[in-house]
């Protein structure tokens, strides 16, 4: 297990006082302390907000998100934990107050980190990025930023935090940070598509697939975001940072070797080809409540959330890629909240080859789920095992969940926000966004954006599959979610049974 080649690192969370940081955060900085990957003795945690905390008030706080560990490492974690109290992101004393507590934590000679991650809204970025850099940034000291999403809001406000950061920072020095990239079920895609398994490599294209599905379905709702979802709403929540880097990693060309120069220009290049999604091209809905659960409120009952507010808790998007590869392949994204399933996944819909000896209306399916598990499954025609000659899309399943087997897993997994802090940490850039991609996201989702936030969304029941009208709008592209398995077709006609 490699560790830290620093003798000591301070990691410093902007927006302690929320719920990424107690939820994602620190026990992703936990994990990696209580796995080795950086020593307890090396490391202090510093927090800071708006918020006033007690140092062990903080303490308590996020200790709500180490429960289920031994009670020795979360305290001996917890020492290192302290808080600092900010009486506003501009206010440039707190800084200095900041950096003095840093400072003492700092020890000792030899090589020392600060590692700077901001979670905050957009509108605090400007003021925190630049006193940091004033006042909490030594010349003498390796010094890091990681920028959580959302990265803007659009293509003009990305590009205008992109040139304020420039103003300060090196690209050297930052991290764009979409935790998708630490997923191995986004990782998985490269060795699948460009590693030895010559049957994908040779039909990944529009020769041989019909269109391409992406899953994002949560069975909780907005509740506690809604004035988030108010001005974000679902594709700029999901759609144009998480569900895109997966996509990513399905459709770039293969890059020239595995530095992140090389992965970064490929990345970019499919983003560069992916043509803009049009408004006419999207279905946006909103959850009213629940027939059956009074509890199951409808986004509007939210008390932080406009009664008038038409944000999308739920959009379905066709997204289409100008280049030799996919031109004329749909991909069909889907994400909403507040449905009858948590299921996360990326289906490859295969072309039923046209001089098949066995017509089916569709062909096989390649699928990479994270969630309810996370797999891989191959469904494929073959003949039903009985009399007659009936086929059947069977599923070969490769299992990577909770009961894998030890060829397929290894004992230690870190969720995602650990190997990105990590890799963070590493000065290793190969899994955050650049400058470039993170502004040519938005371009690909800026149209379909604007022409339906103030589209009238339709309305769904909390617990449901999403709206009715979902089905009318996917079938004039010819598609559907789903994997198709254990579709069973009747054959025994085919054969004429003649010489």
């Amino acid at each position: 297990m490699s560790q830290t080649s620093f003798d000591h690192v301070t990691i410093v969370v902007f927006g302690a006082s929320g719920d990424l940081a107690k939820k994602m955060t620190y026990p992703a900085i936990f994990s990696l302390v209580k796995n080795g990957r950086i020593k307890k003795d090396q490391l202090h945690v510093v927090g800071t907000a708006r918020s006033k905390y007690a140092a062990d008030e903080f303490r308590d706080k996020i200790s709500a998100g180490l429960k289920g560990n031994d009670e020795l490492t979360v305290k001996g974690f917890l020492e290192r934990c302290s808080y600092v109290s900010l009486k506003g992101y501009e206010d440039a004393a707190s800084y200095k107050d900041l950096d003095s507590e840093i400072s003492k934590l700092e020890s000792g000679s030899g090589k020392h980190l600060r590692l700077f991650y901001i979670a905050l809204p957009p509108s605090a970025f400007k003021d925190v990025s630049e006193n940091v850099r004033k006042s909490a940034w030594p010349k003498d000291k390796t010094n890091r930023l990681i920028v959580e999403k959302p990265y803007g809001k659009d293509t003009k406000s990305a590009k205008e935090l992109s040139k304020h950061l420039e103003e300060h920072y090196s690209e050297e020095e930052l991290y764009r940070i979409d935790h998708y990239l630490g997923k191995d079920t986004v990782k998985c895609v490269l060795p699948l598509r460009f590693g030895a398994n010559p049957t994908l490599a040779a039909t990944w294209s529009r020769e041989h697939i019909q269109y391409v599905t992406v899953d994002f379905k949560e069975k909780f709702g907005a509740e506690g975001r809604g004035g988030y979802f108010d001005e974000f709403g679902m594709i700029r929540d999901v759609m144009q940072n998480h569900i895109m880097q997966w996509i990513v990693m399905f459709g770039m060309e293969k890059p020239k070797s595995l530095s992140s120069k090389d992965i970064h220009e490929a990345k970019l290049k499919f983003h560069n080809d992916c043509l803009p999604v049009k408004p006419e091209d999207v279905l946006v809905g909103q959850y009213g409540a629940s027939k059956s659960d009074p509890e199951k409120k409808a986004y509007l009952d939210d008390e932080t959330v406009d009664d008038n507010s038409k944000a999308a808790t739920y959009a379905t998007a066709i997204l289409y890629v100008d280049n030799e590869r996919w031109r004329g392949v749909p991909f069909v994204i889907r994400a909403g909240k507040a449905l009858d399933e948590t299921r996360t996944e990326v289906i490859v819909h295969y072309k039923s080859p046209k001089d098949s000896l066995f017509a089916t209306e569709e062909g096989s399916t390649l699928t990479i789920r994270d969630k309810p598990d996370k797999t891989h499954t191959l469904s494929l025609f073959t003949k039903k095992v009985g009399s007659g000659f009936k086929i059947v899309s069977a599923p070969l399943v490769a299992d990577f969940g909770e009961k894998a087997s030890p060829l397929l897993k290894e004992e230690y997994v870190p969720t995602a926000y650990e190997t990105l802090i990590y890799e963070a940490v590493q000065g290793d850039h190969t899994w955050f966004i650049p400058r470039q991609e993170a502004e040519e996201g938005w371009r690909v989702w800026d149209d379909a954006i604007k022409g339906t936030e103030d589209r009238k969304p339709f309305i769904y029941e909390y617990g449901s599959a999403g709206p009715k009208e979902e089905a009318e709008f996917l079938k004039k592209y010819g598609v559907h979610f789903g994997t198709g398995a254990n579709t069973t077709v009747d054959v025994a006609q085919s054969f004429s049974g003649k010489h």
